[in-house]
C-alpha cells in the first residue's frame, strides 16, 4: 500500500500548499527528459525517472529503506503537481498517482527479476494506450478502458471478497454466487423478474407488467441497495430493516395498484 500512502502525502501536501523537497525525483530529471511543457510528455517523463530512481534504490542494498518510500512521495507530488495544474479533480489526481506508483513499482520488480526481458515495458504499454490497470497487491492482469470500471474494481478490493447468493431455492446461482453486486441484481430482475428499477431509467407499462408477482402476493420487496434482504411490508412497511433505504415510490405505486386489482384494497 506505499504507492497508496505516496498518493495521499502528495495531495495533502498539494492541498496545505506544502511544497515537497525533491532530492531523487527532481524537476531537473524531469525537464532533461521532456523540455517542452506537455502534460503527456511530462508524466511520461516522471514514470522514467522514478523507474530509474527506484531501480537503483532496490539494486544498491546499501540505502535506507526509507529512501524507497521517499522517492514513491517525491514521484506522487512531482505527479500531482502537473495533473491538478490541469484542474483534475482531487480523485482523478489520486488514482492517477496511485496507478503508476504501482506500476512503477511492478515494473522495477519485473525488471529485477528478468533484466531485459522487456517485461517492465510491456507493464507500461498498457498504461500508455489508455488503459487503466488494477495495482492491488495480488491482482495480476486486470485493466480496464473505463476510469469508472477501475474504481469501481477497487472498491471491490476494499470491501473484501464478498459473495451474493440467489434465495431462490431452485436457482441454479443458489449455490454460485455473485462476486458482483450490479451483476446479482441484474440476475434478480432479468432472471426472477423481481421489480427493481433501474436506476434513471424510467420503466414502461410492458416491464411492470411482466414483473414477477410472488412478491406481492407474499406481501414482501427487496431492497435495492442490500439485495439481500427481502423486506416485509407487513412488518417494516417500505422502509428497509436493514439498511435504512426507503423502497423506490414508483415500486410503491405498482404494488398499490396491484393490491387493488386484486380486491385486497
Amino acid at each position: 500500500m506505499a504507492a497508496r500512502q505516496a498518493s495521499e502525502q502528495a495531495l495533502a501536501a498539494l492541498q496545505n500548499s506544502q511544497p515537497v523537497d525533491c532530492v531523487f525525483v527532481t524537476d531537473e530529471k524531469i525537464r532533461r527528459r521532456a523540455p517542452k511543457r506537455r502534460a503527456e510528455r511530462e508524466r511520461k517523463a516522471i514514470r522514467e525517472v522514478l523507474f530509474e530512481c527506484l531501480h537503483e534504490f532496490f539494486l544498491d542494498g546499501t540505502q535506507p529503506p526509507e529512501n524507497a518510500m521517499t522517492i514513491l512521495q517525491e514521484g506522487a507530488y512531482q505527479l500531482a503537481l502537473r495533473i491538478k495544474r490541469d484542474d483534475s479533480s482531487d480523485d482523478e489526481a489520486f488514482q492517477f498517482c496511485f496507478n503508476l506508483l504501482g506500476f512503477c513499482l511492478e515494473a522495477v520488480k519485473q525488471e529485477l527479476r528478468c533484466p531485459g526481458s522487456g517485461a517492465a515495458q510491456a507493464a507500461y504499454d498498457t498504461v500508455d494506450k489508455g488503459k487503466h490497470p488494477c495495482t492491488f497487491p495480488g491482482c495480476r492482469g486486470k485493466s480496464y478502458t473505463r476510469q469508472a470500471d477501475l474504481a469501481r474494481h477497487m472498491a471491490s478490493h476494499q470491501e473484501g471478497d464478498k459473495s451474493y447468493y440467489c434465495d431462490y431455492r431452485k436457482c441454479a446461482r443458489k449455490d454460485s454466487p455473485f462476486s458482483r453486486q450490479d451483476h446479482f441484481r441484474d440476475h434478480i430482475r432479468d432472471q426472477h423478474l423481481e421489480d427493481l428499477p433501474v436506476r434513471g431509467k424510467p420503466s414502461d407499462a410492458r416491464w411492470w407488467s411482466e414483473r414477477n408477482n410472488k412478491p406481492m402476493i407474499e406481501r414482501w420487496w427487496r431492497c435495492n441497495k442490500c439485495l439481500t434482504h427481502r423486506v416485509s411490508i407487513d412488518v417494516d412497511g417500505y422502509v428497509c430493516s436493514k439498511c435504512g433505504n426507503a423502497c423506490e415510490l414508483e415500486r410503491q405505486k405498482f404494488r398499490h395498484k396491484w393490491d387493488v386489482t386484486q380486491g385486497r384494497q
